[in-house]
């Protein structure tokens, strides 16, 4: 099934985007146990956890537009529609 609205977030030439697929989840969860195991009187640590994911996105050229779920169901097609119903009718 292809989806216009997410494929143009797939393709990238960007250093993050050419990094291996395992080094960047490896990372991703090195930087959640890091937040998630900060006490939360260290603001200096979050501000600086802040910061590093604010230079990933920057590094990526993540666009940093919000798409609105009214949206993403504007640009369903027939086959999308089925399958929903099929699947709600399973649970």
């Amino acid at each position: 099934m292809r989806h216009s609205f997410l494929d143009r977030y797939r393709q990238g030439t960007s250093l993050i985007h050419r990094l291996d697929p395992r080094l960047k989840f490896l990372a991703t969860l090195a930087y959640v146990l890091a937040v998630t195991t900060t006490p939360p009187h260290a603001w200096p640590a979050l501000a600086l956890f802040a910061i590093l994911a604010l230079a990933a996105i920057a590094v990526a050229e993540v666009p940093l537009v919000a798409v609105s779920y009214t949206h993403l169901r504007a640009h369903e097609t027939v086959l999308d529609l089925v399958c929903r119903r099929l699947l709600e009718k399973k649970k």
